[in-house]
């Protein structure tokens, strides 16, 4: 009776060990991939800039540098302030309402506030809630990589405001199949701005200023 359980114990015990090498050897092979992914990280860039892009962007700032002319000169004092509320609103759309409340889930809020938060962030003209924290979490995830969209290793003008202007990396695509969105996409609020983007972003963004 002693032997069996000593050859019992034994073959627990070798089983036990293993398993232990079993998942050794695995974690050896993930930091192996680990380091293949991270290797082809560092391989050259081909960069193919967004001609309409980068034409919209001109556009957009010289149409600012116009409007600071007008408001100096021409622009009666209840426009001006408009435009500052708006200024102020849409910031806050981005920072309150992208950035905590759907990037990051920092707190909780009613659907009120989340709707004049998506309203607030359709003013800013900075793309639907959906795709704006989808390229932030992959950017938290995997930053300074070529899936972060804006990559500070590709240099200051880049993680600033050139990659709006290029063909993303094939990386960035990967892993926006890979990413964890099912909080938005089974948020209401979120999916109608997605779907309705284009008509919203006319209506506040440019007509309703008018």
């Amino acid at each position: 009776m002693n032997t069996s359980r000593a050859m019992d114990a034994t073959g627990a015990e070798d089983a036990a060990t293993n398993t232990m090498m079993e998942t050794d050897i695995n974690s050896v092979d993930n930091n192996k991939q680990d380091r293949v992914n991270n290797m082809s990280s560092l391989e050259p860039v081909k960069i193919e800039i967004l001609w309409s892009i980068v034409l919209f962007f001109v556009f957009g700032h010289l149409s600012a540098i116009y409007g600071l002319y007008l408001m100096f000169t021409s622009t009666k004092l209840l426009t001006t302030f408009y435009g500052l509320c708006s200024w102020i609103l849409s910031g806050l759309g981005v920072t309150a309402g992208l950035h905590r409340l759907w990037s990051h889930k920092s707190y909780k809020a009613k659907w009120p506030l989340r709707f004049i938060l998506m309203l607030m962030s359709t003013i800013a003209f900075e793309n639907h809630i959906y795709e704006w924290c989808m390229d932030h979490r992959i950017h938290h995830k995997y930053t300074d990589t070529n899936s972060d969209p804006h990559n500070a290793k590709r240099g200051f003008f880049f993680s600033h405001i050139g990659w709006l202007v290029v063909r993303r990396h094939p990386d960035y695509y990967d892993k926006c199949l890979k990413i964890d969105m099912s909080d938005l996409k089974n948020d209401p609020i979120v999916m109608f701005q997605k779907k309705f983007y284009v008509p919203l972003l006319l209506l506040f963004a440019l007509s309703f200023p008018q």
